[in-house]
C-alpha cells in the first residue's frame, strides 16, 4: 500500500491546490489552538465547508489543534472538539498531553495524531502516546533513517513524516526564543521566527569569529523527493510536506510533484521537477538528519529567505541611465521576479518592461542578453536570480483555480451555542493535594560540575541536579558521575541525574540509564516523555523538567500518574502557576534562578566557523573555548553542547525571581531550583543563601533590610550576568 501524501492548506484556496494536485488529506487549523495562527486559516463555517468539500473527492481532512492549552480555555476547547467530531473530522493533530487525555476521555470518536510538536522521539514516547489513544506519531524531522525504522517496527504504529520544507532550528516544542524576545510563543501558534535574524559569534574572550553570513539559525529547507522509497522501506504510512504559510501555487507545484513520485513507483526525481521544486520556493535544500549528523551544513547562513534560481550574469551597467544588462542562462519574462546583489544586501523587483537589443519585449530567451532599468545598482559582474518564475505560477494556478466554486452548507452540523459547562471537565482537572505529605519548600540547585557540588553542599541546598553541559569530553564520563554520587551520599544530599533530552535512540538511552544505576544513582530529571516512560520502566524515580511543557491541570494530572515531581513550563503567569499548583497531587517545581535553555538543536552553528563536523572534538572545542550569539541588540546567548553533542542555545539574561518567591510559595510551588552552570563554583554559597532568605520571609516590608528588594539588588552584584523574570507576570498569547 503506498504512503498517505498528507498536503497544508492555510486557506480554502490553497485547499483546492493541494487536492486537485493529488493530495490524500489535508492538514489545516481554525482560528484558534493552532500552530500556524497566522495563516489565514478556517472559522468552523469554512471548516465545514472545506471538510465537505474534500470528503466529495475522497480525501482526508485533518485538523491541527496543536499548541498548548492554557485552563481557561478547556471548555471552548471542549465546544470546539465537540464540532470537530460533529463536522466529520477526519483526525486531528495534537501537541498537549492534556488535550490527549482529554480527547481520550470526552471525545473518544476522534482520531488522534501527535503533532511533530509534542517532540515524540523514541519507541517509549510513541507507545505512551499510543497506549493514551493517538493512532498516528509525525515524528521529529531530527530522527536519522534508522531511528525511524525502529520505532515502526517495535511500535507497529502509523509513522508520519515530514519529507518537505521549512525546518525549525530547535527541535519543535523545545523553541522559546520567541516568547523570550517578546511574548509570541512558538508553543501557542504565534512563532516570530527569531531564527532568521541575522546573529554574530562570539568567542569567550570577545573575538567575532567570521561566517559565511549571519543568518547563523537559519535552516536550509527539507527536499527528500530522492529518498521516498527509502522512507517507505522503514515503513512510513504517511508523508508530509510542510507550507501552511505558503501561496496556493507552491502547495500544487510541490503536491503535483510529490503525487508523480508516488505514483511511479517512488522513482528518483527528474532534473526538470527538481529545477520546479527549487523555483517555486527553496532556502537551498537539505536531507537534514536523516543519514548523517548534518553540524552546520543544514544551515544557510547567507539568507533566510527564497533564494529561488540563478538566471544569469550582470555583463554591463549604464549609471546615467540606470540601465543593467544581463547574460541570461534561463529564459525570463515579464511579471519574472529578479533578485540582485548589492552593496546594501539583496533587492529585488517584479519585471514589468524588459528589452533586448533596445527593443522592449515580453520575454528574454536563454544565452541572450536583456536589459532593464533598475532603481538600485548592482555590483558589477554577480549573478541574477529569479525568485519568482511567472510562468510555472500560471501553470500552478491553472491546476485548481478553474475548479468548483466552495459548497454552500444548507443544513450545518455547527452549534454554535453548545457549551455544557464546567463541570463536564470536572473529574479531569480536579484532585486534591495531600497536606499531610505536602513538605516545607526545598531549594534544588543545578550543577555540572564537581567543585559546584561541593559548594552547594556547603552553601546548605537541599537537593542537587548534576548534569547538563558537561566539562568533560566524553559521550558519558563515568568517573565524573560517580565521583558526583560518591559526594553526594557523603552528605547525604538527595542527587538527581540530569538525562539528556530528546533521545531518538531508545537502546543506547536504556544503556546510558542502566550504567548510571550500576554507579548508584536512581533519580533522574528527565525532559520527554520517552525518557520518562523508560526509567518508570526500570523502576526508577523520575522528575519531570520544564520542557514536557505541563500548560495546564489535565497535563498535569496524567503526567503525576507515571512521576511524584514536575517542574511547570517557564511560559505561565504567575495566575496559571497557581492553578496548576493548586491542588496538585505531588511536587511542583519551578525554576527561580539561572539561565533558561531557548533552544534545544541537533544543528551547529559554531561548526561551520570553526570548521568541524566531528562531534566530540567540536564539543571539546565549544566548552572549552565558550561561544555566544550575538543579536543586533547587543544580547549574547550562550551555547553549549550536552553529552551528545546537541546544541543548546541559552538566555542572554537570568531568570530571577527572588522577588517573587513567596507568591509561588503561596500558590503551591514545593520546590525552587537554582541552575548555576554558568556561574563560578565560589558564587552558589550566596546565591543559595540569598533564596534560603526569601523563602523565610513571611512578611515583606519594603524597609526591612532583608526584604526582597534588597535580596534582588545583593543578587545583582554577584554576576555580571542581566536578569529578568520570565513571563510569570505577563504570559504569552
Amino acid at each position: 500500500m503506498k504512503p498517505e501524501l498528507v498536503v497544508p492548506a492555510g486557506d480554502f484556496e490553497a485547499l483546492r491546490a493541494a487536492i486537485w494536485n493529488g493530495a490524500d488529506a489535508v492538514y489545516l487549523g481554525g482560528k484558534k489552538f493552532n500552530a500556524r495562527i497566522q495563516a489565514r486559516n478556517f472559522g468552523l463555517d469554512e471548516l465545514e465547508q472545506a471538510i465537505r468539500y474534500a470528503h466529495n473527492r475522497n480525501v482526508k481532512i485533518y485538523v491541527t489543534v496543536n499548541t498548548l492549552i492554557a485552563d481557561r480555555e478547556l471548555n471552548d476547547l471542549d465546544d470546539y472538539l465537540t464540532n470537530l467530531h460533529h463536522l466529520e473530522t477526519d483526525a486531528i493533530i495534537v501537541q498537549d498531553v492534556g488535550v490527549l487525555k482529554l480527547c481520550k476521555e470526552l471525545h473518544s470518536d476522534l482520531r488522534l495524531h501527535v503533532s511533530t510538536q509534542a517532540s515524540v522521539c523514541g519507541i517509549s514516547g510513541v507507545k505512551f502516546w499510543m497506549d493514551q489513544g493517538a493512532k498516528r506519531a509525525t515524528l521529529p524531522r531530527e530522527l536519522s533513517f534508522e531511528e525511524i525504522r525502529k520505532i515502526k517496527e517495535k511500535n507497529g504504529v502509523e509513522v508520519e513524516v515530514f519529507m518537505h520544507g521549512a525546518l525549525c532550528y530547535s527541535y519543535s516544542g523545545q523553541c522559546y526564543l520567541s516568547s523570550f524576545l517578546g511574548e509570541r510563543s512558538a508553543n501557542r501558534g504565534r512563532c516570530a521566527s527569531p531564527c532568521r535574524l541575522p546573529y554574530n559569534i562570539i568567542t569567550g574572550n570577545g573575538t567575532t569569529l567570521r561566517t559565511d553570513g549571519p543568518h547563523l539559525l537559519s535552516m536550509k529547507d527539507l527536499n527528500l523527493s530522492e529518498d521516498i522509497g527509502k522512507l517507505v522501506s522503514a515503513g512510513v504510512d504517511a508523508l508530509k510536506i510542510e507550507g501552511r504559510m505558503k501561496i496556493p501555487e507552491y502547495v500544487a507545484v510541490v503536491t503535483g510533484i510529490y503525487r508523480k513520485l508516488i505514483d511511479d513507483d517512488y522513482r528518483q526525481p527528474t532534473h526538470a521537477e527538481q529545477k520546479e521544486l527549487e523555483a517555486i520556493f527553496n532556502r537551498e535544500f537539505t536531507k537534514g538528519s536523516l543519514y548523517r549528523y548534518p553540524g552546520g551544513k543544514a544551515i544557510n547562513s547567507g539568507r533566510p529567505s527564497n533564494r529561488g534560481i540563478e538566471v544569469g550574469a550582470i555583463v554591463g551597467y549604464d549609471e546615467s541611465f540606470k540601465k543593467v544588462s544581463i547574460l541570461f542562462s534561463e529564459a525570463i519574462r515579464v511579471g519574472d521576479g529578479l533578485e540582485f546583489m548589492t552593496s546594501f544586501g539583496y533587492k529585488g523587483l517584479v519585471l514589468t518592461k524588459l528589452f533586448t537589443g533596445g527593443r522592449r519585449t515580453s520575454e528574454i530567451l536563454p544565452k541572450c542578453v536583456g536589459e532593464l532599468f533598475l532603481p538600485f545598482q548592482p555590483i558589477p559582474n554577480s549573478f541574477v536570480r529569479k525568485t519568482r518564475d511567472s510562468s510555472l505560477h500560471e501553470k500552478a494556478r491553472a491546476t485548481f483555480s478553474n475548479q468548483e466554486s466552495i459548497p454552500q452548507i444548507h443544513n450545518s452540523k455547527i452549534n454554535f451555542n453548545q457549551s455544557r459547562g464546567y463541570e463536564r471537565l470536572s473529574s479531569l482537572v480536579l484532585t486534591t493535594k495531600n497536606e499531610q505529605t505536602k513538605k516545607s519548600s526545598k531549594i534544588c540547585v543545578e550543577v555540572n560540575t564537581l567543585d559546584s557540588i561541593r559548594h552547594a553542599i556547603k552553601a546548605g541546598a537541599d537537593e542537587i541536579y548534576f548534569g547538563g553541559f558537561p566539562e568533560f569530553t566524553k559521550n558519558l564520563d563515568l568517573n565524573n558521575y560517580r565521583q558526583a554520587i560518591d559526594i553526594a551520599n557523603e552528605s547525604d544530599i538527595p542527587i538527581t541525574i540530569v538525562l539528556s533530552k530528546m533521545m531518538g535512540n531508545d537502546e543506547h538511552l536504556k544503556e546510558i540509564i542502566t550504567t548510571l544505576k550500576s554507579e548508584g544513582a536512581d533519580k533522574f530529571l528527565v525532559g520527554d516523555i520517552g525518557t520518562l516512560e523508560l526509567v518508570k520502566q526500570m523502576g526508577l524515580t523520575a522528575y519531570l523538567d520544564s520542557s514536557l511543557n505541563v500548560f495546564n491541570r489535565v497535563a498535569r494530572n496524567l503526567l503525576f500518574k507515571s512521576t511524584e515531581r514536575m517542574t511547570l513550563s517557564h511560559e505561565l503567569h504567575l495566575s496559571q502557576v497557581a492553578r496548576i499548583a493548586g491542588g496538585a497531587p505531588g511536587e511542583i517545581e519551578y525554576i527561580v534562578h539561572g539561565p533558561l535553555v531557548l533552544m534545544l538543536s541537533e544543528y551547529c552553528p559554531v561548526s561551520n566557523a570553526i570548521n568541524s563536523e566531528d562531534k566530540i572534538s567540536c564539543r571539546k572545542t565549544c566548552n572549552e573555548k565558550g561561544f555566544y550569539l550575538k543579536d543586533k541588540r547587543d544580547l549574547l546567548y550562550p551555547v553549549k553542547c550536552d553529552e551528545f553533542s546537541r546544541t543548546n542555545i541559552l538566555s542572554s539574561k537570568d531568570i530571577c525571581l527572588i522577588e517573587h518567591l513567596q507568591e509561588l510559595k503561596a500558590v503551591g510551588v514545593d520546590i525552587f531550583r537554582i541552575r548555576c552552570q554558568l556561574f563560578k563554583p565560589n558564587m552558589i554559597p550566596e546565591l543559595v543563601k540569598l533564596y534560603r532568605t526569601g523563602l523565610s520571609i513571611d512578611n515583606i516590608d519594603q524597609g526591612e533590610d532583608e526584604s526582597l528588594v534588597s535580596l534582588k539588588e545583593k543578587i545583582l552584584k554577584l554576576s555580571d550576568r542581566k536578569t529578568f523574570e520570565g513571563k510569570i507576570n505577563t504570559g504569552i498569547e
